[in-house]
């Protein structure tokens, strides 16, 4: 009798590897949506547009005074900022998490890392690439000839601080992918 016996899979089964979140996870967002939230409640309550053109407009910058272009430009950035703010700060202080119970060296730790960094892009593009856009759109609707040095800061120190933790986060992200390699090549001698 010939009775084949199934070649073992060299790979472990692959379960669904859930997040858990822990209440300083939901704690960190939750004070960075509320630290965003005046600027919601102000364009939602008063149609106020929070960007660098706002202070070069007595009375500031309203919705109702744009067009459909640079309102959906606006919202569009202010919808990204959100989202990617909220994404990299509860990606962030979750590998923390993790790290803290003692899962430094971790595969997902490091991709964690890696979309958080890559969620401060998105910010950056959306604050000052989309919402920048949208200013030069709107000033032009508004026949407002000069902005750029309305008492805000430059674009330069937004971006400064953006890509510090840009390069920070990916090379946490790298030390930690390396480590967890070094770790599987340790449990292999062992």
């Amino acid at each position: 009798m010939n009775t084949s016996t199934p070649t073992p899979d060299p790979r472990p089964p692959k379960g669904r590897d859930r997040t858990k979140v822990s209440w300083s996870d939901a704690l960190a967002v939750a004070i960075t949506f509320a630290w965003l939230l005046p600027e919601i409640i102000a364009l939602v309550n008063d149609g106020t547009i929070s960007s660098r053109l706002s202070p070069a407009i007595e009375g500031g910058l309203h919705f109702a005074d744009l067009s459909s272009g640079p309102q959906t430009m606006f919202t569009v950035a202010l919808g990204l900022k959100l989202a990617s703010l909220l994404c990299a700060v509860f990606l962030t202080t979750n590998t923390f998490t993790d790290m803290a119970k003692g899962n430094v060296f971790t595969e997902k730790n490091a991709r964690r890392l890696n979309v958080a960094g890559n969620s401060i892009v998105v910010f950056f593009i959306a604050r000052l690439g989309l919402e920048g856009l949208a200013n030069n759109w709107a000033a032009a609707e508004l026949g407002i000839d000069w902005w750029g040095d309305a008492g805000t800061s430059t674009p330069l120190s937004e971006l400064a601080p953006a890509l510090l933790l840009i390069f920070v986060l990916g090379a946490l992200a790298r030390i930690l992918r390396r480590g967890a390699k070094l770790e599987e090549d340790v449990d292999g001698l062992v």
